[in-house]
């Protein structure tokens, strides 16, 4: 069920495709409990925000059409489907309010309104 993940990070260069995994391990150690304070939490979203986005065409080469999540700088979740994501990683104990989740698309639908 959680074999969706992928062990490879953001910066790695991959022999193979990458293996699938559980999340666990040091992700795991890194899960911080929401503070309450709006202005912190706010902080860490823009930073997981511009994490995606300076690493968007790597995320994108190692998830291609996938929904990704985000959490404290690295990517810790995988999946074509949205809610088995959302799923697995409030099993796993990701406070899914502090998650960035965004999806990847390999050929983006351009609408001129």
């Amino acid at each position: 069920m959680l074999e969706r993940f992928y062990s490879t990070r953001v910066g790695e260069r991959p022999e193979a495709p990458a293996p699938p995994f559980r999340a666990g391990g040091d992700a795991l150690k890194s899960i911080r409990a929401p503070t309450g304070d709006l202005k912190a939490e706010m902080l860490h979203f823009e930073q997981d925000t511009l994490f995606f986005n300076d690493h968007h065409r790597e995320i994108r080469r190692l998830h291609p059409d996938q929904w990704v999540a985000v959490y404290d700088k690295q990517v810790v979740g995988a999946d074509a489907d949205l809610y088995r994501l959302l799923d697995d990683l409030k099993e796993l104990g990701y406070p899914l309010g502090s998650l960035t989740v965004r999806p990847v698309e390999t050929n983006p639908m351009n609408l001129i309104v």
